[in-house]
């Protein structure tokens, strides 16, 4: 795509923008469900083209990509008109009368532009552009360059469903992605590795433009002595290590288990891996496996798996799976397990997104958490995994930073459309699904009301000048004592209540309770200004 397209299109979204109709709520539901009926009548061509981008099965897509989706989708229109009247919100007493509401606004003209990766090309797309149009927001989707079938087919269908006004689709590399940058954009949203983040991020920087950051790292798994059944832990583990090939943000990245139960999940994992991807010997003849993205990524992990191979036991062992039985040309990288790696090896010095899973003894979860703190170092992983019956023992492992933490499973929290999902520090930041994402994708806009009536100014005591500090020390006792102004819904009440006491104080006896009160004040301010309230 052009520069001048671009620029096309962000001047129909600031054209958009300018006549308010995304500001209403029919706007925003009619674009989520045409978003909907968009993945509803296209379901079975996107299983085709993300099957032609990773050769994934199409259960895989349907739960991973479709179903989860569409979940996210529904969960946003079930609750957008809690977000399109204001909300009201408690008022300081003392400005009273005064209505204080929060206002979910769209975000800076002309909109916002997602980046999207090649893992999950439909649901990191398209999830995020739901939270953001159910926001107001005038949307531009980047598609990965990696995941080309898909991004072609989004191209041809969003115009079919969409006006460029309301949301279209970018496609092309790096160039594209630089010159969609040099525009300033009401958000970024970015999902991807934390090397080309930063990069994002920077550039972002340069004109203003704020950023949320769906980034990933090595997301450690702890498995505790108390774990019940380790078939149901491997077959977990497995699954989600596995699952779109390893090429997912939260999945599994490593695994640290307790000494007793070590071999018995070394033996369990290897039953499981059989299991589920066919039952042979051979891994060359595992059906059901996701291909990796591209050939050199291929290349990158079988070159990780053939330093241990080649390290003659030095740099750990191989214990399933193997270089041998992998294919680069033809992207295929079977599961493969490593028993206790050396940390300087590339399957431990970065984040695997494969399915390579290095396995660590530990004798304790205090070494456990000693592990993970030391390979964390400066980092946060997405996400923490811990597999204990012990509450003790999980509340131990909370202590590790991570942006989310799951017990007893893996990967399944990116599916509810309740979470709010994102990273911590080098994992990301922000975070996004369902109600979340339209906090995110809002300008949350503070407005107050307040009647302009020499009724309501009560003397003028926020006004100077202070004299000889009395009329100070008032306004800082009334600021301390006064109470907050709860929401109430009827602003005739409000205003009667303010009214009679307005009227109290001009009449004679309110002129006596106020030489009591300013007596009693005197003494009371004094006090708090000496500390002895």
């Amino acid at each position: 795509m052009t520069d001048e397209r671009i620029i096309s299109i962000r001047r129909q979204m600031a054209d958009l923008h300018k006549t308010r109709e995304n500001y209403t709520e029919q706007w925003r539901r009619s674009q989520l469900m045409s978003l909907k009926r968009m993945i509803f009548e296209n379901r079975a061509a996107m299983v085709e083209a993300i099957g032609l981008d990773l050769g994934r099965h199409p259960f895989e897509t349907e739960t991973g990509e479709i179903a989860c989706t569409i979940t996210d989708i529904e969960e946003i229109l079930g609750i957008l008109s809690d977000y399109i009247d204001p909300v009201q919100v408690a008022s300081p007493a003392f400005f009273a009368p005064c209505f204080s509401e929060i206002r979910y606004e769209p975000l800076l003209s002309p909109g916002v532009l997602i980046i999207s990766p090649f893992n999950y090309p439909i649901n990191l797309s398209l999830v995020p552009a739901a939270g953001s149009l159910a926001s107001g927001n005038p949307t531009i989707i980047k598609m990965s360059e990696s995941a080309n079938h898909t991004s072609s087919l989004l191209a041809k269908l969003v115009p079919r469903y969409f006006d460029d006004s309301a949301l279209a689709i970018v496609e092309g590399g790096a160039k594209e992605t630089s010159d969609l940058l040099g525009h300033p954009w009401g958000l970024v949203f970015f999902t991807g590795s934390t090397r080309v983040g930063k990069i994002v991020s920077m550039r972002a920087a340069e004109t203003l433009t704020p950023t949320i950051l769906e980034l990933g790292g090595k997301s450690p798994v702890y498995i505790d002595k108390s774990v019940p059944d380790m078939k149901v832990t491997a077959d977990r583990i497995v699954w989600g290590k596995t699952y779109n090939g390893g090429q997912t943000c939260v999945a599994p990245d490593h695994v640290f288990c307790h000494e007793e139960k070590v071999d018995h999940f070394c033996s369990e994992i290897i039953k499981s891996t059989k299991r589920m991807f066919g039952g042979t010997d051979d891994p060359r003849n595992f059906d059901q496996l996701t291909r990796i993205v591209d050939e050199a990524s291929a290349r990158r992990l079988i070159s990780a798996i053939q330093e241990i191979e080649e390290s003659d036991g030095k740099k750990g062992k191989v214990i399933f799976g193997g270089s041998k039985f992998c294919d680069a040309k033809s992207r295929i990288v079977v599961p493969t397990i490593v028993f206790n790696p050396s940390l300087d090896t590339q399957v431990m010095t970065d984040e695997i997104f494969g399915p390579i899973l290095p396995v660590y003894s530990v004798s304790s979860d205090e070494d456990a958490i000693r592990h993970i703190t030391m390979l964390q170092g400066n980092n946060t992983p997405l996400a923490l995994y811990c597999f204990a019956t012990s509450d003790a023992v999980f509340e131990q492992i909370n202590t590790c930073r991570s942006g989310t933490l799951v017990r007893n499973d893996v990967i399944i929290q990116f599916a509810s459309p309740h979470l709010p999902i994102g990273g911590l520090g080098t994992s990301g930041s922000g975070n996004y699904h369902g109600r979340h994402s339209i906090e995110s994708f809002s300008h949350k806009k503070s407005t107050v009301s307040k009647p302009a009536r020499q009724l309501f100014e009560f003397g003028g005591i926020r006004y100077g000048p202070y004299g000889d500090g009395l009329k100070g020390r008032l306004l800082l006792l009334l600021t301390r004592i006064l109470p907050q102004i709860p929401v109430l819904h009827t602003r005739r009440l409000v205003m009667s209540l303010v009214l009679a006491i307005g009227i109290l104080f001009r009449t004679s006896f309110g002129h006596y309770l106020h030489a009591e009160l300013d007596r009693l004040i005197k003494r009371r301010a004094n006090a708090y200004l000496n500390n002895e309230l």
